[in-house]
């Protein structure tokens, strides 16, 4: 059972920024736009548009690389009925499935770290999981097509992207956990890189963890349960329903480690390269 390949499954029509419809995707992608400009006017500064970019561009090489080597199978795409050519298609599906994601749970953080908007925060993200949950059913709770035509199947056991994952695991380790050593913000790297981030910057980088963390548990729950997201096990073009044991390791792994800890360098990546600035606020 643990020799065969694993399966992530997108199946039957699903809502959400992973959803395969385009038309759906687009709506998502000008709602990250609205929060870029909102932070640039609002805020004055350009936080969420460095967020956006480097989850657009790691996402977007990310589903590139897998595309071309075979670990994801993928159908054509179509937005307002016409076909939407892969070099268009795959960096807009990276700007919302990577993109949208991190600058909304980003623009929840930051509201909740501020004490006159902490309140209105909790109670929009409180809805923007509940819709999204019941919309996971909006077309009813549909069959699942194990084995079958699906809009997109991937490895999750293919090597190369565990170890990129491990890559980026290891960033947020070096973020939130290993200090450093302080003669290393004297020397030249330090002129250009942030060597060591604050405590308000980890405090913001907890609060964007446990938030992407609820997100993906809830967006996985919601569409397993419609029946448009599930586990499979077997080699290509050979696939079957997984073991219920081996599917929930695998949900477990997609929301910890493919969702929440590979979308927190979207924010520290830029944080490092002095992008973003620094965060003093201990709370």
């Amino acid at each position: 059972m643990f020799s065969e390949n694993v399966y992530m499954v997108r199946g039957g029509i699903g809502v959400g920024p992973f959803n395969t419809d385009f038309n759906v995707k687009l709506i998502f992608a000008i709602a990250t736009a609205c929060m870029v400009i909102y932070d640039w006017k609002k805020n004055n500064r350009l936080d969420y548009f460095w967020v956006s970019i480097f989850g657009t561009l790691i996402w977007t090489v990310a589903e590139t690389f897998l595309q071309l080597r075979g670990y994801r199978e993928f159908q054509k795409n179509y937005i307002f009925g016409l076909p939407l050519p892969g070099f268009i298609a795959i960096p807009l599906q990276g700007l919302v499935e990577g993109g949208f994601i991190a600058v909304t749970c980003l623009f929840i953080t930051d509201w909740i770290r501020q004490k006159q908007t902490r309140h209105l925060a909790i109670i929009i993200y409180g809805i923007l999981m509940g819709v999204m949950f019941i919309g996971s059913f909006v077309n009813g709770i549909q069959t699942p097509n194990y084995g079958g035509n699906v809009p997109s199947r991937r490895n999750m056991t293919a090597i190369t992207p565990l170890i990129f994952l491990g890559i980026l695991t290891y960033a947020n380790l070096a973020f939130f956990v290993i200090h450093p050593r302080p003669q290393w913000e004297g020397r030249k790297i330090g002129t250009y890189l942030r060597i060591k981030p604050t405590r308000g910057d980890r405090i913001r980088g907890y609060y964007m963890f446990v938030l992407m963390l609820i997100f993906g548990t809830v967006w996985t729950v919601g569409e397993y349960l419609a029946g448009t997201r599930w586990i499979e096990v077997g080699s290509e073009g050979s696939t079957r329903h997984a073991p219920i044991l081996i599917e929930i390791l695998a949900f477990a792994f997609d929301i910890i480690i493919e969702i929440t800890v590979a979308y927190i360098p979207f924010y520290t990546l830029p944080l490092g390269l002095k992008l973003i600035k620094s965060e003093f606020k201990n709370y």
